[in-house]
């Protein structure tokens, strides 16, 4: 197995069939899911691990890395505030301010 620094793991030299991989973390429940190999494919699957006593959401929402889950929260509300400005109110030059201290904040925010 190699794991990488965004939370995602590779399994190399598996035979052909099916698996079943389970996730274990204190604090969450544990989730088994399938896994079928098939020579030349590489299947991406994704794992939700559910905080134990938490109440389930009636949708997955949007996914995010460990990697952004590491950067500090005033970093990343400095960037979303940028990216809204630039993205969605079409001011540029506004956003730059944003994005500077997001830099500043944690330079690799990028």
């Amino acid at each position: 197995m190699i794991s990488g620094m965004d939370g995602e793991f590779r399994f190399v030299g598996l035979r052909n069939g099916d698996y079943s991989i389970v996730a274990n973390k204190k604090g969450y429940d544990s989730a088994t899911v399938p896994a079928s190999i098939i020579a030349g494919a590489s299947p991406t699957i994704v794992i939700y691990l559910h905080k134990q006593g938490a109440s389930q959401p009636s949708a997955p929402g949007d996914s995010i890395s460990a990697r952004q889950l590491s950067i500090p929260e005033k970093a990343r509300e400095s960037f979303e505030r940028g990216r809204k400005l630039l993205y969605e109110k079409s001011g540029p030059e506004k956003s730059i301010a944003h994005f500077q201290r997001s830099i500043d904040k944690y330079p690799y925010v990028l």
